[in-house]
């Protein structure tokens, strides 16, 4: 803000926040603006005491705020990134979870973004519990925060239970919870994934026989790997761009970026050739796609130059060889993230179709 004090984004159990610090004093005092989460470093400076940051609360989807330092609650909304009026009353506040592992290191925490559903206008027949869509978050390293998430309200508000696992490996949990993520991709996620589904079930939140999972990109692995590793498990599943050859993504390094970042988080230290080679072979998905037994949905961009269009199509073509229940669909034009209105819009409504068939 000045030669003095800074504004400062941080990230504590997956939840987001301001600080401002003095760096004469070495003193920090929070900054109590109701932003829960914020997208990355997206702040800019206006004047000594005024900056810009894009955030999202509880109760309000992502938005651009112009916010004082000396009167922080009373933020100044500049622009929402949505211009459809919505009903707040529709919105379900999520809630942040801590629960035991009932796989992998058993006993020991991990933790999750849930949502129940809600609409003022309908009630679920006594007695009955909600249906669960669990969506595997990116990165894998990344983490989901507890801001009011538009995606997530578009079922919620349908009748469904939303849950982001924010499993082994997740930024905002410290530095250790971090690091249980390397060598074990596709393993601890899932276990975790699977964990806190059995954990909601048992506090009788949702019906554990009607579970759907989601994710995209490498959430889209976990997607797919989960549905490999517990075939009776999940109901359905929908892998958005999902990686399903590690082999392919290893050897490749699409990004320079993340250049030997998957190779951390599959192979231990010192890890022989052979041994690569057949971590590589376990652990992908599009090598074992005939061990799936629930339906499965692919979406899928045609000039994705991160996960190819052949991944996804040879998933398709072993699950159909067993006559399985898989569905693909291709969307021109688009790579790794879709970005055209109408295919945002067809991905959507082809996810909560499968959801239809398969979990009410």
């Amino acid at each position: 803000m000045d030669e003095n004090e800074l504004v400062v984004t941080y990230n504590r159990d997956a939840t987001n926040g301001l600080l401002l610090y003095d760096m004469t004093k070495k003193s920090v005092q929070e900054l109590p603006t109701g932003l829960n989460t914020i997208d990355q470093c997206a702040m800019s400076r206006v004047s000594d005491t005024e900056f810009v940051v894009i955030g999202a609360t509880l109760t309000a989807p992502e938005a651009l705020y112009l916010i004082d330092i000396h009167k922080p609650t009373e933020k100044k909304l500049l622009k929402t990134s949505i211009n459809v009026p919505l009903p707040s009353t529709i919105f379900s506040q999520a809630q942040t979870i801590t629960f035991p592992r009932t796989h992998g290191d058993v006993g020991t925490p991990s933790h999750a973004v849930f949502i129940p559903p809600q609409n003022p206008d309908f009630e679920a027949p006594a007695g009955s519990k909600p249906p669960l869509i669990v969506f595997s978050h990116g990165g894998p390293t990344s983490h989901v925060s507890p801001g009011l998430s538009i995606n997530a309200q578009y079922f919620t508000s349908r009748g469904y239970a939303y849950c982001y696992p924010n499993y082994a490996g997740s930024t905002g949990y410290g530095r250790d919870y971090r690091a249980q993520l390397d060598h074990h991709w596709g393993i601890k996620d899932v276990e975790d994934t699977i964990s806190c589904v059995e954990y909601l079930a048992s506090q009788g939140l949702i019906d554990g026989t009607k579970v759907g999972i989601s994710g995209r990109s490498s959430g889209g692995y976990t997607t797919i790997q989960a549905l490999c590793s517990f075939p009776k498990f999940f109901a359905a599943g929908v892998s958005l761009f999902g990686i399903g050859n590690l082999k392919a993504l290893c050897e490749d390094d699409p990004h320079k970026f993340e250049s030997q970042y998957a190779n951390a988080l599959v192979f231990p230290e010192n890890a022989t050739a052979e041994e690569k080679e057949k971590i590589l072979f376990e652990r992908s998905p599009c090598l074992h796609a005939d061990r799936i037994e629930s339906p499965l949905f692919l979406l899928q961009g045609d000039i994705d130059r991160v996960v190819p269009l052949e991944q996804s199509a040879e998933m398709e073509r072993v699950l159909k060889g067993k006559g399985a229940d898989v569905k693909m669909v291709v969307f021109e034009g688009e790579g790794h993230g879709f970005k055209m209105r109408e295919n945002l819009k067809r991905a959507i409504e082809e996810e909560e179709g499968m959801w239809r068939r398969t979990l009410l």
